[in-house]
């Protein structure tokens, strides 16, 4: 008994089907794994060490310098003697008290440039997860094709096992064998074809997503998602379609460094303050002179110069923030249109379900009619052929146009986030 459990607990593992792929796993796995992820961390080491850098404003400021001098006499005093050379060594010293908030606009700036940039890598990872949507629901639709292939070659199958069973009493010919044996070879034409096509896709959903995905893994269809109706016709693009997408959080952090460059400016108009010192050290020059010196003050320092560009970097901020909401209004009224445009497939597919729920219906009586009448002999195999594809044609038809509507919800969903 132990060792029946023991091969039980053995071969499990490798019998268990492999769970199928969501479309929120893939999606989650190629934020996590897609090249460009690596990007937030790049952005956050350098507005670290940016950061690093603004403080060291406060820092004290020492130089250190040396030399030897030669010179002529300078002064000619009965009982003087001044040396004509010289060696000295000086030590100066400088500490920041005021700066008018250049360093903390300086900080400001580098954390709002630092945001744009992690906004700008949300606009990338946002296209990702898009292309992601996309591949996903083009093996889905591959896989329904594929369906229905083996559908037909269900059909076909039973038609020939009927058409045989026909030759064999007299009421059917080799022609009409043959002609069901085509129409099975074109089926499994097709379906090696979609076959190989979803192998590809596959290898493309498995590059994003940053692992190698088995040819035959199984997709689990997603759940209809809930979307928010557009606005009126007559609303405007700023408030057409509320959204919550990455690119209106970039605008924003792009407008927050304009703000924080006009700051910069400001500080650059206001005084500096600092305490100095000086130690000199120098060779012995003479009898009235000692050979050290020290001074210690406070320096006060107003650059003017920020008032001769003043007026054109307050243009450039200008210019660059009506850039800014122009690329925002652009980009909702781009929203907005695809939207309606989403929402404008998603009426007409609806439509179009219904027509093809009752088509399919017509279509399926009709090639169950044609059976029978083949197997009475009042229809050829041909007539009966064409009315079983029509009826697979008018079910895949619906199977795709229901993977559509599911596909342009997601659309309409993306427009929201």
């Amino acid at each position: 008994m132990n060792i029946r459990l023991l091969l039980l607990f053995i071969v499990l593992p490798f019998t268990a089907k492999a769970q199928p792929l969501t479309l929120e796993a893939c999606r989650d796995e190629a934020r996590r794994n897609y090249p460009t992820v690596r990007q937030y961390g790049f952005t956050a080491q350098a507005r670290d060490y940016d950061l690093a850098n603004a403080m060291t404003a406060w820092m004290p400021k020492v130089s250190v310098a040396a030399g030897a001098f030669a010179f002529t006499d300078i002064i000619d005093f009965p009982g003087v003697d001044i040396k004509n050379r010289a060696a000295n060594v000086s030590l100066y010293a400088t500490q920041t008290i005021y700066d008018g908030g250049q360093t903390s606009a300086l900080r400001r700036t580098v954390m709002a440039k630092a945001e744009a940039e992690d906004r700008q890598t949300d606009v990338e990872m946002h296209d990702v997860a898009e292309r992601v949507e996309q591949i996903f629901f083009g093996i889905m639709a591959i896989d329904e094709q594929r369906r229905q292939c083996q559908l037909l070659s269900d059909d076909l199958t039973l038609s020939l096992s009927r058409v045989e069973s026909l030759q064999k009493s007299g009421m059917a010919c080799d022609a009409d064998r043959e002609a069901v044996m085509a129409e099975q070879l074109k089926t499994t034409q097709q379906s090696e074809a979609l076959e190989a096509k979803r192998e590809a896709y596959v290898r493309m959903l498995g590059l994003l997503m940053g692992r190698t995905l088995q040819p035959d893994i199984a997709l689990e269809k997603p759940l209809s998602p809930h979307v928010t109706p557009t606005a009126a016709p007559n609303s405007s693009p700023a408030t057409a379609t509320e959204t919550m997408r990455p690119e209106l959080a970039l605008f924003s952090a792009q407008a927050n460094i304009l703000k924080e460059e006009h700051r910069r400016l400001n500080a650059r108009l206001l005084p500096t303050l600092s305490a100095t010192g000086l130690a000199l050290a120098h060779t012995d020059m003479g009898s009235m002179t000692k050979n050290t010196l020290f001074m210690g003050g406070l320096s006060l320092r107003w650059n003017i110069g920020a008032l001769y560009t003043r007026k054109n970097d307050l243009r450039r901020l200008a210019n660059e923030a009506a850039r800014i909401d122009m690329r925002r209004e652009v980009f909702m009224v781009n929203n907005r249109l695809k939207a309606e445009e989403a929402n404008g497939a998603i009426r007409n597919m609806r439509r179009q379900i219904e027509r093809d729920t009752e088509i399919v219906a017509l279509r399926e009586s009709i090639a169950d009619k044609s059976r029978k009448r083949m197997e009475q002999g009042t229809e050829s195999v041909t007539e009966m052929l064409r009315n079983i594809n029509a009826a697979n044609m008018a079910r895949q038809q619906k199977a795709m146009h229901e993977l559509e509507l599911l596909k342009e919800l997601y659309n309409l969903k993306n427009t929201e986030r």
